[in-house]
């Protein structure tokens, strides 16, 4: 009688065990394997990884490109925002410099009033 050993396990039967079975029933096929029975091989798995890899590979390049397009995308608009920044704080720097220069004649007494009311006691 042929052996079988048991990949999925059913009732009053362990993973592993080994069976002796005439006839294997279709509902329990799936759940053994002919012990003694080598796998079969074929190409078509290691073409298939092989074929995974190289696409996974090449969306991998992909997106390495894209990333350092974006970073150099972002880069160039914070140092055009930062330029922005910088130009209108030298320009209110200079305004106020000027408004500055434009006081700095003047003079503005500290107590206005000292000049118009006496101060005299009676």
């Amino acid at each position: 009688m042929p052996q079988y050993q048991v990949i999925n396990p059913w009732y009053g039967v362990k993973k592993g065990q080994i069976v002796e079975l005439k006839k294997v029933h279709p509902a329990i096929q799936a759940n053994v394997m002919e012990v003694g029975a080598g796998v079969k091989t074929s190409d078509e798995p290691a073409k298939l990884l092989e074929q995974a890899q190289t696409e996974a590979n090449a969306l991998r390049a992909q997106t390495e490109q894209e990333l350092e397009k974006r970073v150099a995308e972002a880069q160039a608009q914070v140092q055009a925002e930062a330029k922005a920044i910088i130009d209108e704080a030298n320009a209110e720097a200079e305004r106020i410099k000027a408004e500055a220069i434009k006081q700095a004649g003047e003079l503005t007494p500290a107590t206005p009033e000292a000049t118009t009311k006496s101060t005299k006691a009676k």
